[in-house]
């Protein structure tokens, strides 16, 4: 479901969604695997091309990670859209 790829820093890892979505159980699964990956002195890129449809539980597991400094890449314009506008009536 998600593939975990190591980059040429030690302490950088990347997060491939393999879904079009990203629902409750896709993100229980994306806070389980982000853990390890996540503090002070790691750098976390999640990449979600491809994810096209976020429900709540998704959303706040995305907001969560940014709270963490977890670096989102190729987001959809629409899904961004609705993470700042959560973001901002938090």
């Amino acid at each position: 479901m998600f593939k975990i790829t190591p980059s040429s820093h030690d302490a950088e890892f990347s997060i491939s969604a393999s879904n079009s979505r990203l629902f409750a159980e896709e993100a229980i699964e994306l806070e389980r695997v982000s853990k390890p990956y996540l503090g002070p002195d790691k750098k976390l890129i999640v990449d979600l091309t491809g994810v096209r449809f976020v429900d709540l539980s998704g959303i706040k597991v995305l907001l969560n990670l940014m709270s963490e400094e977890v670096e989102l890449t190729n987001c959809s314009a629409h899904i961004l859209k609705v993470i700042k506008a959560l973001n901002c009536s938090r």
